[in-house]
């Protein structure tokens, strides 16, 4: 039989450079556990790995008397999956080639990591969960998962690990949670060493499934195949650990042989963690109701027929329907009341037909922008300004958004093409860039599409600009002029060009070309078209040059290029200096600059193209430069319109200001714009226009 006074512990330590803040705590906080185990009596054996993208056995099957202090130097990412991998194979294939007396009693594995799995290459959460989750459940291995300044519930579920075998510390309370664990797998050690059996000694728990069924399972012990229990099936390397009897006695360490026996459910953290056992209660119990009612919305959703993501209203009629049944069976004792049923249905439309614990944010009218720098620091920009959120999501949920995100896109993100430009179903704008291209995790922006205006006076009420600068510009809209915006990122130019293409006149025919849809305007007539990234075949690619050459086929009058970045500058400017009126935006921080910009970025196009060429050209294609930008508290705002007269001295293109703001106004100043006749026509007095009556 296998030895009761033996256990083995096997830990699993994060050495990925994040760990470097909590260096100090975490060698501290582990070598004053293996004091402490060095204390209780029984055998006790250890083995250490380390990981960050590789992985390394610092030592293995130590007596404990013998395990040195930690050395842990931090470096690399984090490749926490193929780490949990190696170590479950190598330690059962460590277990199988033991005779069976040498085999431990008590089998622990402890995972310790501060971030969030980036750089596996072998295995994924799928695979890693099902390892972890058999030998739970067939062999009775007990796994605990220690995460600093992480829902270490939802990073442990991830991977199989049980919610109450999960414990989240906060930085600086490494040596706190450590000791916690080290006090409770004691109290095991010193009942089997007193005279208890390991199957007595072994308190129990309650372990849910992934069936939501649950079994009593010893939360700290391993047991090996004793006298009279069948041999394991060979081929599995493996094979030398059986299933634990599905429900254990246990007594009281002392008269344990002549005790009263009794049987006690324990919470895990009463033997590892220390946690609170009715909190999660609670929480599984919320947790099981919210995953119940879920399941019967989406086999409603089904059976309707019903797109969850473009019909929401509908899936809210259906998830209301379902928690008013259930709140009615409730009533018989037969299920659990919700608490709060207006929430609940936020919640299951959010998880059905929305993105998660995302959608509060993007619901949010105040909220203009949210982004994910990793998934415990999410962002949202509120009037211009950035804030900080308290949610906190783990990978496995930031990985699961994007995914869903970019379905119903119909783009992709992949190792090959680690960007990626999306616009989500209410017309927010998704931008991602992969872990690996990002440091630590992958990073996630959404611009929201608010239409906090539709018209130039719209935007004066928002104090945007002056009356007479939004007179003046849907004039200049009207009579054709080419006109470029320039601003900082969220500066409102994309606003701005949606207020300027609504006043463009009904009779004509408007192509507009963006990398992602995001012009919104009313207009009879008008073709919107977008970019397309390569297929899995490297083929099919569509560039934003390539949309403006074909928007020129199209038989324009007006041609919108909604944000210009590269060569398609070039066709842009061709297109104008031809005499077709347009508009378009781009990054710069300044009206000046902007220019500058436009004589740029033609250059990208070849070297045939020169500046001798470009210059002249941009000085005589666009005609007024409008240049916004952000205000101290927050406001969008037009900072200066410029008039381009088309003028060039020394290779400069001469600009006349038209409007400025000064001391905190927009005020106008003696520039005029370019072509005047094209004002005559449409019967526009530009002058007492901009300069008042007479």
């Amino acid at each position: 039989m296998t030895d009761p006074n033996l256990t083995h512990l096997y830990f699993l330590l994060d050495r990925s450079g994040s760990m470097q803040s909590i260096r100090d705590d975490t060698v501290g906080g582990f070598n004053a556990f293996i004091a402490e185990q060095r204390k209780h009596p029984g055998d006790c054996r250890v083995t250490l790995a380390q990981f960050d993208d590789r992985y390394e056995v610092v030592y293995s099957d130590r007596p404990i008397a013998d395990v040195p202090d930690l050395d842990l130097q931090p470096r690399g990412s984090t490749a926490l999956l193929d780490a949990i991998g190696r170590l479950v194979t190598d330690a059962g294939a460590h277990l199988t080639s033991l005779e069976e007396h040498l085999r431990p009693g008590t089998v622990i594995v402890g995972i310790m990591t501060d971030g969030h799995e980036n750089a596996s290459r072998e295995l994924t959460h799928p695979q890693v969960k099902a390892l972890i989750e058999r030998q739970t459940r067939d062999y009775a291995w007990q796994f605990l998962y220690l995460g600093a300044d992480q829902d270490a519930i939802e990073v442990g579920a991830s991977i199989g690990v049980a919610a109450a075998n999960s414990m989240t510390y906060g930085r600086g309370r490494v040596a706190q949670a450590m000791a916690a664990t080290s006090r409770n797998i004691g109290r095991t050690r010193s009942a089997v060493a007193s005279g208890a059996s390991p199957t007595e000694a072994a308190p129990t728990v309650q372990v849910r499934r992934n069936d939501s069924r649950n079994r009593r399972f010893p939360v700290t012990t391993a047991r090996l195949r004793g006298p009279g229990q069948s041999r394991p099936a060979k081929g599995c390397h493996m094979n030398a650990l059986t299933p634990h009897p599905s429900q254990l006695i246990h007594r009281s360490v002392r008269g344990a042989s002549r005790g009263p026996v009794r049987r006690r459910t324990f919470s895990s953290t009463d033997l590892l963690l220390g946690r609170d056992r009715m909190s999660v209660i609670a929480a599984d119990a919320h947790a099981d109701l919210v995953e119940s009612l879920d399941q019967r919305v989406r086999e409603a959703v089904r059976r309707e027929g019903v797109d969850p993501q473009r019909e929401a209203g509908v899936v809210r009629r259906l998830a209301e329907s379902v928690v008013r049944d259930h709140d009615d069976r409730s009533l018989t004792g037969a299920v659990l009341p919700v608490a709060d049923v207006e929430s609940m249905v936020g919640e299951l439309v959010a998880r059905v037909s929305g993105f998660g614990p995302l959608q509060p944010l993007l619901d949010d009218p105040t909220v203009e922008e949210v982004w994910i720098n990793d998934p415990s620091r999410v962002f949202v920009a509120r009037r211009g300004r950035h804030e900080l959120t308290n949610l906190i999501l783990t990978g496995a949920q930031v990985q699961e958004l994007v995914e869903r995100m970019l379905k119903s896109s119909g783009r992709r993100i992949d190792l090959s093409r680690p960007f990626v430009d999306a616009m989500l179903p209410e017309g927010h704008r998704l931008h991602v860039v992969l872990e690996g291209i990002s440091r630590g995790w992958s990073a996630v922006n959404i611009r929201k599409f608010i239409l906090t205006a539709g018209r130039l006076h719209e935007l004066v009420e928002l104090g945007t600009l002056t009356p007479a600068a939004a007179a003046f510009l849907e004039a200049s809209v009207r009579a054709g002029l080419n006109i470029l915006i320039a601003g900082a990122t969220q500066a409102g130019k994309t606003t701005l060009l949606n207020c300027l293409a609504a006043a463009i006149p009904g009779g004509e025919r408007v192509v507009s070309a963006e990398e992602v849809f995001e012009l919104r305007f009313p207009h009879p007539d008008w073709v919107a078209m977008q970019t397309r990234q390569s297929g899995l075949e490297g083929t099919g690619e569509i560039r934003l040059r390539d949309l403006v050459k074909e928007s020129l086929r199209m038989r324009p009058t007006r041609v919108i290029v909604g944000e210009v970045r590269a060569e398609e500058c070039l066709d842009l400017l061709l297109a104008l200096n031809a005499g077709l009126p347009g508009m378009a935006s781009l990054h710069a921080n300044s009206a000046r600059e902007a220019l500058v910009k436009m004589c740029t970025l033609p250059l990208l196009a070849g070297e045939n193209i020169s500046a001798r060429f470009v210059v002249p050209t941009v000085a005589s294609s666009v005609d007024l430069v409008v240049h916004l930008g952000t205000g101290p508290d927050g406001t969008r705002r037009v900072e200066e319109v410029v008039a381009v007269p088309g003028r060039v001295e020394n290779d400069v293109i001469e600009t006349e200001p038209v409007f400025v703001r000064q001391h905190e106004r927009l005020v106008r100043t003696q520039g005029m714009p370019p072509r005047p006749e094209r004002y005559d026509r449409l019967g526009i007095d530009v002058r007492t226009l901009l300069n008042g009556p007479a």
